[in-house]
């Protein structure tokens, strides 16, 4: 869980016991709601899944927030991750994105 320490906000992910997770705190940026867990793929131990759930408040930059995800999917790539996902909610819209990498 990770919470911007003012009222309101803040994102979380659940998951089951049976799946390995790890969160991933060396590439959540301080400055952004944004928490990454690397998923293991239960049938196949070397492959994972970078999961990454974003909130954008109204009052963040944009660009530093696009940024902010760019930067969590070129880790991604340079670090061999089998599938990159985004869910990204902000006030207009939630937006699900998956990349392979």
């Amino acid at each position: 869980m990770k919470h911007r320490g003012s009222r309101g906000g803040g994102v979380q992910i659940y998951a089951s016991a049976k799946i390995v997770t790890k969160q991933l705190k060396n590439i959540e940026p301080n400055d952004s709601e944004i928490l990454c867990l690397d998923i293991q793929l239960p049938d196949f131990p070397d492959k994972h899944i970078l999961l990454s759930q974003c909130y954008r408040p109204d009052d963040r930059n944009i660009v530093d927030f696009v940024s902010d995800l760019y930067d969590i999917y070129e880790y991604s790539s340079k670090n061999n991750y089998f599938m990159n996902i985004f869910l990204v909610i902000s006030m207009e819209r939630i937006v699900i994105g998956t990349l392979m990498t």
